[in-house]
Order: C-alpha cells, then structure tokens, then sequence
C-alpha cells in the first residue's frame, strides 16, 4: 500500500485503520501524525474536492503509516472471544488529554479503546478524570458488561477506591457512581508501573484532533458496525425477532398485520452457533429488522453480527406494546388520545406508542386531526394562509383613485387621503370618529382632488355607515371599495402613508419646537409632498399639478405616461418580491366548512381564535359567507 498522495486518500486510510482502532494499542498516538495533516482548512475540505488536494508526509507521518498498516497485518488485532461464563477483567486510565481501557479475560485482551478529552473534560479534577474513563469505558463496553457474572475494574489513582463513599458531595461523581451500580463490580487499585496497556492507551497529544477528522476519538467510532438500541416498540418493524430463554427448542411464526412478520424462537441455551444459524435463517436483507432478547444474547450477537451480517439493517429493541388489529379500536385510541390535550400528530403518535402499535399510525392519527373542530377554532394557526398578491387597477391621471383612512395618534385623530397616481396626500384634523365629525372634512378633501373616480376605504364603521354612503356614491357619484375585515394591506397605500408620516413627524419634533399638533402635522405632510417618492422617482406635488411641464401640454402627457410606467414597474417589482414565499390563491366552493379568524382584540387569551363559517361565495380574494361577512382569505386558517 502506498503513502496517501491527497486528503481523500489519507482520509480513506484513516477511516479504515480507525476500523480496527480497537484491536490496534496506542492507536490515537500512533496516527496522531497523520490527523495532524488534517487539521486547519484541509479538515474543511469538501468530499468532493478532497481528492485535488496533495499533501506531502513527513518522516514522523511515514513511520507512523507504517507501524499502522504493519499492526493491520499483524496477529495483534485478533483477539480473543470473551466468555459470558467468566469474570471480566476492565483497567481503565486517564491523563490530562485522554482517557484508555482494556478489556480482558484470563490476562488475554478482548478490545482497547481510547479517546481524547474535551476542553471541558480536560479541566476536571484528577479523581473525575479518573473515574470518567471508568464510566466510558463501562459505556462502550456495555454490550460486554451488562449482565455480566462480574466486573473486575482496576485504576492505578488509589483516592478514587475511596472517593466512592456516601460522604463525598460531588453530584457528578453521585451521578456516575448510580451508572456504576448497575454493574456487578468490584473497584481495584492497581499501580500506574503495572497498568502499562491503559496507561498507554491514555497518553495522548495534548492537541485537540480536528473535529472534522475521520478518526476522531468518541464513544460510537468503533460501534458503526453494531445492533443500534432503539427506543422504538419492536411492534414498529416489519421483521421482528424474538430470542426467548427456555427448556425447549421451538419456533412460532405470526402474520401480525400484513407485511409484518414475527419470529418467536426459544432455545436452551443460544451458543454462537446456534446464534449464526438462526439469524441466517430469519433475518431479511430487503427490510429492517429489529431483535427482542436478554443483554447477555444480545452481547453474543454483537459479536458475531459484524462478522456473518454487515450487509443487513438489524435494531434491538427491549419494548413490546399491544398490537391493534381492529380498525374501529384504533381510531378510538386516537381519538381518545388527542382529546386528553388536544396536541399535535406527531406528540400523539408518541403517547400512543408507550401502549399501542398499528399500521399506518401517523396517517391515520393525522386524518383525525384535521377534523378535530376544537383544534381548529381554539389552536394558533402555526402555518397561517399566505395568498399571493394580485395586480391592484393603475390610475391614468391624477385625482382618479384615492386611498382614504382615519390615522390617530396620542388622542389626535386625522382623516387622511392619498392619490394613488402621484401619491400627494391631504389630511384633515376631526373632534372624533363620529359620522357628523367626519362627513364635512371628508367633503372638503375629496374637492381638494376634484372629486375622484373611485375611493379605497377600509371597515371603519363611519365610513361605511349609510349617510357616508350616501354621500360618495349617489351624490358623487364615486365608486367605492371597502376592503375585507383585518386586512390592512388592501389599503397598504394610505397605511404607507402613516408610517412616513409619523417617522417625518417623529423628526421634525426632535429637532424642531410646534406650538400646536395641527402645525405639527401640517409641515410633516407639507415636507413629504416636497419630497421626492420612491415609487415615482419624483415629488408628490409636482405629479398632482404637473408644475414643471405645464407651460407645454406635449410634456405634460410625456410626464404622465413616464409616471404610468413607474407605477407598474414598482408593482411588478413589489409583486415578484413579496409573491417568493406565498401560495396561490385557495378556490373555496359553495356549501365548503372555513374556520375564520376572529379579532385578537376581542376576548381573552383562553377566547377562541377562530370562528366556523360556511362558503355561500368565493370572489377571488374574498369570501362571502352564509352568515353576509365578506373575509379575506388571508384570515382563513389553513
């Protein structure tokens, strides 16, 4: 095998040498020259392009390449089957950058591992060093361990045999000494100059490897070719194995639900044999499957799993729940499920797991879901109805369509109109929102603009009371359009115009002294008239009147029709913009069930937030309903 010429190379190397990781001793020191290589900006380079990127060893990494590919040929890494039977022997050891463990029977190694501390592992005390390689270790051997007749475990740090006691306060060591008492153990002193094998594995660079390095140290980089443990029911798999303990040889097999089958095997004694045969015999390659069994067989299986069945996808679960076969059962089970707190599918599915298994679980508790009223009108809309932004009429000339809303801010209350052509804007001080207070001052800006062809208001109640109605379209003879309930962006014109407004006003106050509101006002709306808008690139004013091109009728119709296209250009522009992340508009039927947002300012926080209506008719983005509202589809939950 050749020195590795790039970082795919060296990658691939690495990746199969940490394989055999455990069966190699001192690993960590001794590729330690080679992960060197794969710190900094080549750890970050992609798959794809590691194989571009040369790298040059050195001597240190060349010797270090080939003490490993000569341990990979050597005898060392066959080491010696552990016997369930007998006691195990773990000696474990911990310095300031790493911690090591050896597994052993009858003096005979059955596994090393080793692995590098973290910055916060580094700065634990002697003692917690200590004892977390104990903890590890017992952890990445469990499989070994758990079950097992006994422990032997030897630390060359005396204190720590007795720091174990009741009277020593640290949780941590609290916490790991609960984890050490599932163990059949017993603690051992064992002096650092006979601990050689632990004490080596442990004596590694002070260097943190890269974090990106296919070798770096952790508990799962030598357990990739084992069983997983699952939290799953083994109810979930389609090929489910059952290894049961018992005086006789015999084998059930059961059609649960079709597609899922189960293998209830129970044996005298499972040897590794027996094991061999019986997994060949019942595993399936085209599925996973899932074994249900005692940790001592299931230890005899992980080590024979790696061997005889890499190519198959095998979990071991401890769970098993009741199976529902009955369709009406399950749905009752769902229902009575999710009315306990009415969360959401995949909580539930999870509370139904702890008892219950059935096929197609998240479809069917989803189903159920959706037709759950109380969710709908009492739950948030997490998700709520984005419909796109359609195309608005673009006025010809000025004066022709105006925007016209009630803007309050303190206790000051302001009718306020704007062009939407050349986007001037009037206002007009009102004594309160009552109709009398508001019909003159509405008169007097709609002469302002010479009495438009059609105005935009939204559901503010004087506006739309009958003597105002009365007023715009059969005195006037002006079009109108209200806007639906609690959609502010159908009026996003006049509601624009607010914002500036109040940001103007906002300025001028800091810098300047009014004597009045009404002065106030009357300069910040005198200021925004003069300046130039971004939607036409020109002032307000000037479009209104057309001063500077009004001694020439030719300019004049140039400036307009400049000022037509600006105006679709913007709203093409905002349209392509703002329509990204929406969906296309929702085509409701007559007769059709919406749940309809209700006003958060109406009610408390436990009222409901959606109100049940049903279709009479869709009007493209609007909805008319049985009960005569008319709702923006952006207020129909989704």
């Amino acid at each position: 095998m050749p020195y590795p010429e790039n970082i795919k190379q060296l990658r691939s190397f690495l990746g199969l040498s940490g394989y055999y990781r455990r069966f190699i001793k001192d690993y960590a020191k001794l590729a330690k020259p080679l992960t060197i290589l794969l710190r900094g900006e080549e750890g970050h380079v992609s798959k794809n392009k590691s194989n571009k990127i040369s790298i040059e060893l050195n001597e240190d990494a060349k010797d270090a390449f080939t003490k490993i590919k000569n341990s990979l040929m050597s005898d060392d890494v066959i080491l010696s089957y552990p016997d369930f039977n007998k006691e195990f022997n773990l000696t474990t050891d911990a310095s300031n950058f790493a911690i090591g463990a050896v597994l052993s029977q009858d003096k005979k190694p059955i596994a090393f591992i080793s692995r590098t501390l973290n910055k916060t592992e580094e700065a634990y005390a002697t003692n917690e060093k200590e004892f977390l390689a104990i903890i590890w270790a017992l952890n990445n051997f469990r499989n070994y361990l758990y079950g097992s007749a006994k422990v032997n475990i030897y630390t060359d740090h005396q204190p720590l045999t007795q720091a174990l006691s009741n009277k020593n306060n640290n949780s941590k060591m609290k916490r790991w000494k609960s984890f050490l008492e599932e163990y059949n153990h017993e603690l051992y002193f064992k002096p650092g100059t006979t601990n050689v094998v632990a004490d080596a594995l442990s004596r590694m660079p002070p260097e943190p490897i890269n974090s990106l390095s296919i070798t770096q140290h952790s508990d799962e980089s030598s357990s990739d070719n084992l069983i997983w443990h699952v939290e799953s029911p083994i109810n979930v798999f389609k090929n489910q194995l059952f290894l049961n303990s018992g005086p006789n040889s015999t084998y059930q097999f059961q059609i649960i639900f079709p597609t899922y089958h189960r293998h209830v095997i129970e044996e005298p004694d499972y040897s590794p044999r027996v094991l061999i045969n019986l997994l060949k015999r019942y595993l399936n390659p085209s599925v996973i499957n899932c074994i249900r069994t005692d940790e001592r067989t299931m230890g005899k299986i992980q080590e024979i799993y790696p061997i005889h069945f890499n190519n198959y996808k095998t979990r071991f679960s401890r769970l098993l729940v009741q199976d529902i076969t009955n369709e009406s059962q399950q749905e009752e089970i769902v229902i009575n499920t999710h009315k306990r707190a009415h969360r959401n599918s995949r909580e539930n599915k999870l509370q139904i797991l702890e008892h219950y298994y059935f096929p197609a679980m998240t479809k069917t508790i989803k189903r159920i879901i959706q037709q759950c009223s109380t969710c709908k009108e009492n739950k948030y809309d997490r998700h709520p109805t984005k419909p796109k932004l359609g195309e608005t009429p673009i006025p010809q000339f000025p004066g022709q369509i105006l925007h016209i809303d009630i803007y309050m801010t303190n206790r000051n209350i302001v009718l306020t109109a704007l062009d939407k052509f050349s986007k001037y804007a009037q206002t007009k001080i009102i004594r309160s929102r009552a109709i009398e207070h508001i019909k003159e001052p509405l008169r007097e800006l709609l002469f302002q603009f010479g009495v438009p062809e059609s105005v935009v208001i939204d559901n503010e109640t004087s506006l739309n009371s009958a003597s105002i109605k009365f007023l715009l379209e059969d005195t006037l003879k002006i079009k109108v359009f209200r806007t639906p309930p609690y959609s502010s962006s159908v009026n996003g014109q006049v509601e624009r115009f607010h914002s500036t407004l109040t940001e103007i006003m906002r300025c001028l106050k800091a810098e300047r002294n009014f004597t009045s509101f009404a002065e106030l006002l009357d300069n910040s709306v005198y200021e925004y008239n003069y300046t130039v808008h971004s939607t036409t690139k020109k002032k307000p004013i000037e479009v209104f009147f057309g001063r500077r091109v009004s001694t020439d009728p030719n300019l004049f119709e140039k400036a307009r029709e400049e000022n037509i296209c600006e105006l679709k250009r913007k709203q093409t522009k905002d349209l392509e913009y703002h329509n990204k992340t929406r969906n296309p508009i929702k085509i409701y039927h007559p007769g059709e069930t919406i749940y309809v947002k209700i006003n958060k300012r109406l009610g408390t926080k436990v009222s409901p937030k959606f109100k049940k209506e049903i279709v009479k008719e869709d009007r493209n983005s609007t909805i008319l309903t049985e009960s005569g509202k008319i709702v923006h589809k952006s207020n129909i939950r989704n």
